[in-house]
């Protein structure tokens, strides 16, 4: 089963997706973090580092708001922290019934959300704590089918999935409540919240971006792309909203009228979008390719390939001064910036 992911970081806090093939039991303690490579995997390219502790696809990648610690999920249902400065592999948490799909972390930091699919479609998504370099025992958990996209509110009170069904979830943890956002028709592969968190974009087997207004619910919609949706991004001034499709292009467009103000080409289907923190470029993942653009004109600034892999989701630092790319042979490759 191909699988999606979309991460968010909000506080201190991580949100896991992950669907499960039979009924989950509660999740299982997280294990010892290994001593060696969970998997041979080909060298990485000149000028990056790569890190290993996963047997399948590389679903998310996300630092944590202090840049010091790396969140990795992957298809084979589990979640890796990573210490960026050693490099060290801190845990490697399993999650119990399926892959792990999607995560996200709270912008504070904490907690982490995880969203988990099994083969039968069922699954679950659950929060728990980022506490330095360890994942605390889940303090919240919703179930619910096929969750492909994750995405928390600024202030980390709210968190969007989307899944299967016909409606976009809004849950919020501390309390249970849920409601959900009309004009999402089909799967929803891919949501992000606009900074100031007063509306969220997303996205998935339509042509169109849905943009919600998260107070009263009404959407519009973005026209522009030919195929399904992979993936959405805000810049970090919430004036500029970024969206992949598989008819390979990324469209920037002004978030507050809808326009579209440039297109991006590739030789693949783009998979995964992230601004740096300065909001001056974006990275993504495409093919065998990991691209950094102008976010105003989406001239490319950079491009770091490797014929050896497929990268599937990216993330950039807070402090800028780093990416990391996931792939489907399970590695995550690490390049200065």
């Amino acid at each position: 089963m191909r699988s999606l992911v979309a991460f968010a970081l909000v506080g201190s806090a991580l949100v896991l997706a992950c669907s499960r093939r039979e009924p989950a039991p509660a999740p299982p303690a997280a294990s010892p973090a290994p001593a060696t490579p969970v998997a041979a995997t080909p060298p990485p390219p000149a000028g990056s580092q790569s890190l290993h502790a996963h047997e399948k696809t590389v679903t998310a990648v996300a630092f944590a708001a202090d840049g010091k610690s790396l969140l990795t999920a992957s298809e084979d249902g589990t979640v890796a922290l990573w210490d960026i400065a050693s490099r060290k592999l801190e845990q490697r948490r399993s999650e119990s019934g399926g892959e792990v799909t999607a995560i996200a972390l709270a912008p504070a930091g904490t907690p982490l959300a995880i969203a988990v699919v099994g083969a039968n479609g069922e699954g679950y998504v659950e929060v728990v704590d980022l506490a330095g370099n360890q994942l605390a025992a889940p303090r919240g958990k919703l179930e619910a089918k096929n969750v492909h996209a994750l995405a928390w509110s600024p202030d980390g009170s709210t968190l969007a999935i989307g899944n299967v069904s016909a409606a976009v979830t809004l849950w919020q943890p501390a309390g249970g409540a849920t409601r959900t956002l009309s004009g999402q028709e089909i799967e929803a592969r891919a949501l992000a919240f606009a900074p100031d968190g007063k509306s969220l974009a997303g996205g998935g087997y339509g042509n169109t971006v849905k943009l919600w207004d998260v107070a009263s619910g009404a959407v519009r919609e973005l026209s522009g792309h030919q195929s399904e949706l992979q993936a959405v991004a805000f810049a970090p001034d919430g004036h500029t909203l970024a969206s992949a499709s598989m008819d390979r292009t990324v469209r920037l467009w002004d978030a507050a009228t809808g326009t579209s103000k440039a297109t991006i080409e590739g030789d693949d289907t783009w998979t995964s979008l992230a601004f740096a923190h300065d909001g001056r470029t974006l990275a993504g993942a495409s093919g065998h390719e990991v691209r950094l653009v102008d976010a105003q004109s989406g001239a490319t600034v950079r491009a770091m390939s490797d014929p050896d892999r497929t990268f599937t989701t990216v993330a950039i630092a807070p402090d800028g001064k780093e990416l990391a790319a996931g792939a489907s042979d399970g590695s995550v490759l690490l390049w200065p910036l």
